[in-house]
């Protein structure tokens, strides 16, 4: 299953206009699975080149082999939020359409996050609303909460 911060590879993923590329989300939300898309295309980003978020642009640039995911820079296009039907997700990944990479750090995820933010206008309630409004509890809340009771 995926969560927030997990990298996906999705292998010929169709766009709208019937392109097919090979192309990488960032999740951000569980249920339902929305993530952003990323590019290595430069020409799209000029005058982009520190790691962090660029709201001018935009963009939240991730310098080459910042992250063990990415061998190019890369750009996460931030105006745009996808949404995936769960159960495809999960039948493409038993055909290894999408395969499950390296999960961003919590510090980095949070700072795409953040960046997120400068974009209200272009994201659907509903995706904002789950994006930022999510009530689940995290695992490592979850675990300080645990051992609090083991304590005793």
């Amino acid at each position: 299953m995926l969560t927030p911060g997990d990298i996906i590879h999705y292998k010929k993923f169709s766009f709208e206009n019937g392109n097919i590329r090979n192309k990488f989300f960032i999740i951000l939300h569980k249920k339902p699975c929305l993530a952003l898309i990323t590019t290595s295309n430069s020409l799209r980003y000029p005058m982009v080149d520190y790691l962090g978020c660029h709201a001018p642009k935009l963009t939240f640039f991730l310098p080459a082999k910042h992250h063990t995911v990415f061998s190019k820079p890369t750009y996460l296009v931030m105006t745009k939020i996808w949404e995936f039907d769960a159960q495809k997700v999960k039948e493409l990944m038993k055909k290894s359409v999408i395969t499950k990479r390296t999960p961003l750090s919590p510090r980095l995820l949070i700072d795409i996050k953040n960046c997120l933010k400068n974009f209200h206008e272009d994201i659907p309630t509903e995706y904002w609303n789950n994006i930022f409004t999510d009530k689940t509890p995290s695992k490592s809340a979850l675990n300080d909460l645990a051992n609090k009771f083991n304590h005793r």
